[in-house]
């Protein structure tokens, strides 16, 4: 029998490297860096460039920075899901606040 996948997101994905910036402590901590993979208003999908212990319910603050312009958003989020395809840590992580329109507008 063949597995139905259910996409189970609210918001279309925009597939974008992004340059972002996450911390698991606050926004005055140490960031470090990241590559978001896609975005949404409600949502982003992040590369990590080193393993981290981020685990599904983890809090995640994030600057994400636009590669347009140097317009840069700060969000606090959750971890949603983690995975690990082709030795690459990834992760999605649903914002607390969607992002307005014209907003993320900046972003695709």
């Amino acid at each position: 029998m063949e597995e139905i996948k259910l996409d189970r997101r609210i918001d279309s994905r925009f597939a974008r490297e992004v340059k972002v910036k996450y911390s698991l402590e606050n926004h005055n901590s140490q960031y470090k860096e990241c590559t978001a993979l896609n975005l949404s208003i409600g949502g982003v999908c992040i590369q990590f460039h080193r393993f981290d212990a981020l685990t599904i319910g983890s809090k995640v603050f994030l600057e994400i920075t636009a590669s347009q312009s140097s317009t840069q958003i700060n969000v606090t989020g959750e971890v949603k899901w983690t995975a690990q395809k082709e030795y690459k840590n990834i992760c999605g992580i649903k914002f607390d606040e969607e992002l307005s329109y014209t907003t993320f507008a900046e972003f695709i």
